[in-house]
């Protein structure tokens, strides 16, 4: 009997243990497939290697950008040239007044220039090509003059420049106003490149040039005493009012206004005409801010303006 309760007890273990795995397990069910992972899937979750093409290369790239400057541009030529309006030009490795220094050429040397701007031209200097200034270059050759042997007066608006070399390049020597007397000793043969014909002078024993335009072999009409003295604009002249007066070029109603001048300016008088002219006007020759200019004589006076007076303040008593 003992047995079997003990057989029995264990049959119903193994039922019990059997009823348990049938419930966790199904042996007939196949197990699901894991799903599989694409290449593009793959690549987005890898991070990019060096050198990758998506890396950032913008460091690393070569700039196109320069800080050199710009070549300078000449128009080709293939012509002679000389040297003007200077005792000396300077030839130079580079465009550039700071180039270095290859030489030096004489006024009315001549050159080949194969190339220019408006500031620097290419040359052939004993078979090399440097540069130099094309302010002190020209196409025209060296003026030539005919003697002459006369006396000049200067006939210029305002003064006129006595200049080292026949150029308007060249270093002032002095300028002279209006009327002054020169020994002339040439007149230049040809127009130079601006059509200017120059005339050779002589002033306080220097040789100099000027515009032959601006001279004349007649003297000024008008002849002026020396005086030197201070003289003031007049607010009146007679029963008009003088606003300002004008200082002129030359002694002459038709001449260019230099300046005009308000009443009551100081100048000073270094001439007065001896004559009236065709407009019955008495001239004075007048320096004003060193320039000499005239004005008429009528609108001037030595008396200096009486100084204002200023009004006294009183204060009333309460």
């Amino acid at each position: 009997m003992r047995k079997f309760f003990a057989l029995t007890l264990a049959l119903l273990m193994i039922l019990a243990l059997a009823a348990c795995k049938s419930t966790t397990e199904d042996p007939e069910k196949e197990p699901e497939d894991t799903p599989e992972v694409s290449d593009s899937e793959s690549e987005e979750l890898t991070p990019p290697e060096s050198g990758d093409e998506t890396t950032d290369t913008s460091e690393t790239e070569p700039s196109t950008e320069t800080d050199e400057p710009q070549e300078l541009e000449f128009k080709e030529v293939n012509e002679t040239v000389y040297i003007y309006g200077t005792n000396t030009l300077n030839v130079r490795k580079e465009p550039s007044a700071d180039s270095e220094k290859m030489g030096e050429m004489k006024e009315g040397e001549q050159v080949t220039r194969i190339g220019y701007n408006s500031e620097w031209s290419k040359i052939s200097y004993y078979g090399n090509e440097y540069y130099a200034s094309s302010n002190y270059l020209t196409t025209h050759a060296p003026l030539e003059f005919e003697d002459k042997t006369d006396t000049v007066y200067i006939v210029a608006e305002g003064t006129l420049y006595l200049r080292q070399k026949p150029s308007a390049n060249s270093d002032a020597v002095a300028y002279l106003p209006y009327g002054t007397a020169l020994d002339r000793t040439g007149i230049a043969t040809t127009e130079d490149e601006f059509g200017t014909v120059w005339s050779r002078l002589l002033y306080n024993g220097q040789v100099c040039y000027a515009s032959t335009t601006h001279l004349s072999t007649e003297e000024p009409t008008n002849d002026f005493t020396a005086v030197d003295e201070t003289v003031y604009v007049v607010d009146k002249n007679g029963d008009t009012v003088v606003i300002s007066l004008n200082l002129r070029a030359k002694p002459s109603l038709n001449s260019n206004v230099v300046v005009a001048v308000a009443p009551g300016t100081q100048l000073k008088r270094v001439g007065i005409a001896a004559d009236k002219d065709d407009d019955d006007i008495i001239w004075s020759k007048i320096i004003y801010n060193g320039i000499t200019c005239y004005a008429s004589s009528g609108y001037l006076t030595t008396e200096a303006p009486a100084a204002e007076e200023t009004p006294e303040t009183t204060n009333e008593a309460e």
